[in-house]
């Protein structure tokens, strides 16, 4: 036996003390795999997470080698529809300027705008009839967000998208014999609507080819395509962007869970 190299901790903080640890063969439901155990004088009976990786034996590998696309961890596209925007009768395009960028932030206001680009989700252009300026926000991760600032006068002037938001009793109902839970993800806008969504930044305009924040209109277009992705399915609630599954057990959870993923991927999402 060796001297352990790991610090661990109970769920509560305190300090496990691990008295040392050694390589061997382990064997689950038949399956031989080398590894590492360790011993501790505390009456616990745990399989670390390495070995958990080993054998494969954790739901999110399943899913992992399932649903590879879903979970590849990239923006995705949903192949399924695009947003549309209708302005009201008698708009008067508003062009707002850029506002400045702190110095503080510049490089990273850059840094952002090269990524959206990179990722097609943004497109610079000459000259459009609409732009709004951007505000950036500084997220808790440290990473920057860019936000058209769309108050500025299209929010007022789109025809509001008249799809209700559910109500969180009605969420609650969906879910009610539910005890085990998971969450979750974006969408193009057609095409005769980009124009609408420039943004003007410190380095000129920029289309949104994207669904952006801010777009009043995008809450019930966004809600609406959730809301069709995941009909005839059980345990599931879609608000916005988050995801709700749910199951009566672990099984029906993990039977549901695969359904959701099933029908993300023929939306061409990604999680």
């Amino acid at each position: 036996m060796a001297v352990s190299t790991v610090v661990a901790k109970s769920a509560s903080g305190r300090p496990l003390q691990i008295e040392s640890e050694f390589t061997c063969d382990l064997s689950i439901d038949g399956r031989v795999m080398r590894g590492t155990l360790r011993v501790t004088k505390e009456e616990l009976h745990l399989l670390g997470s390495e070995m958990i990786d080993v054998f494969g034996l954790c739901q999110g590998c399943k899913l992992q080698a399932e649903f590879p696309r879903v979970l590849a961890g990239s923006l995705g596209l949903c192949k399924k529809a695009k947003v549309q925007f209708q302005l009201k009768t008698r708009v008067t395009p508003v062009f707002r300027p850029k506002r400045s960028v702190a110095y503080a932030m510049y490089q990273a206001v850059d840094n952002e705008l090269d990524r959206l680009e990179r990722a097609k989700i943004i497109t610079p252009v000459d000259f459009l009839k609409w732009a709004a300026p951007i505000v950036a926000v500084r997220k808790t991760n440290g990473k920057i967000r860019i936000c058209g600032d769309y108050s500025t006068r299209l929010n007022e002037a789109l025809q509001p998208h008249q799809y209700p938001l559910p109500l969180p009793q009605d969420i609650f109902t969906n879910l009610a014999n539910c005890t085990i839970f998971n969450a979750f993800l974006k969408v193009e806008v057609d095409e005769g609507s980009r124009n609408l969504l420039t943004i003007n930044t410190h380095r000129g305009l920029y289309r949104n080819n994207r669904l952006p924040l801010g777009v009043k209109a995008a809450l019930g277009a966004f809600q609406q395509l959730i809301e069709t992705m995941l009909v005839g399915l059980k345990g599931v609630s879609g608000y916005l962007d988050d995801i709700v599954v749910g199951g009566v057990d672990e099984e029906d959870h993990n039977r549901n869970l695969r359904a959701v993923l099933q029908r993300i991927q023929e939306f061409g999402f990604t999680i």
